[in-house]
């Protein structure tokens, strides 16, 4: 089974990047990992749904990508992504540990 990278759909008000562009996608297919994206994660970034699943992502729930093996989020993590993580999942993004 391959291992999952999940994009996740920035909460932050002012937040408007999205941490994967489809242009990555055929990429870290190649890897072999499977992309899950949050719907409408790249909404603020004028990237469609349509144009990650055309690139080979898979567009789920937030729940469903949340169960990733790598969550890929611009903005630190909201207290819910945090105290849902499970032993072994990994976390990139911009964590700002002193302004938190």
């Amino acid at each position: 089974m391959a291992q999952s990278i999940g994009v996740l759909r920035e909460r932050q008000n002012a937040e408007t990047r999205v941490a994967v562009v489809p242009e990555l996608i055929e990429r870290y297919k190649a890897l072999g990992f499977d992309i899950r994206v949050e719907q409408s994660a790249g909404e603020g970034a004028f990237y469609a749904d349509e144009a990650f699943s055309a690139a080979g992502a898979e567009i789920v729930s937030r729940e469903t990508a949340l169960r990733s093996d790598v969550l890929a989020l611009v903005a630190p993590p909201d207290p819910d992504v945090i105290e849902g993580l499970t032993r072994g999942q990994t976390v990139i993004g911009f964590l700002s540990p002193l302004d938190r």
